[in-house]
């Protein structure tokens, strides 16, 4: 699998609500990406919605806009969409779908595209690789 994004993400609030079988979720975040594909910044409005379980699996989608500048110097934004699903053991696992408006990141709309969410350096991180 070949690295095409790592995101940092900042958690910036968290909204929950709590029923006997589950628990939502709602956290908003800014970030930042640094890759040799896009730098950028996650622009205001990022939200991961989660729904877990009370056996601890879950799901999430997280929606967000990034603006910054391609491989190519150019100015871009690209759109990601990541839905994926918790496991009991924590990780997390995604399938990104992407949209942009960079000529040099085109391609990424219709590759095969997978995520998952770590921990690295204490901040969280996302990282998207091409399969």
């Amino acid at each position: 699998m070949n690295e095409i994004f790592d995101i940092t993400i900042f958690i910036q609030d968290v909204t929950e609500v709590k029923a006997e079988d589950k628990m939502v979720k709602m956290i908003s975040f800014s970030g930042n990406c640094n890759s040799q594909y896009f730098q950028g910044e996650i622009l205001p409005g990022g939200i991961d919605t989660q729904v877990i379980q009370a056996n601890g699996k879950g799901t999430l989608s997280a929606r967000y806009m990034m603006r910054g500048i391609d491989s190519s110097k150019a100015s871009c934004c690209v759109f990601v969409e990541n839905n994926g699903v918790m496991a009991e053991n924590g990780e997390i696992e995604t399938i990104p779908k992407i949209v942009t408006d960079s000529k040099e990141l085109a391609w990424l709309q219709n590759a095969p595209l997978h995520g998952k969410l770590v921990m690295e350096k204490g901040a969280l991180h996302v990282k998207i690789y091409v399969n």
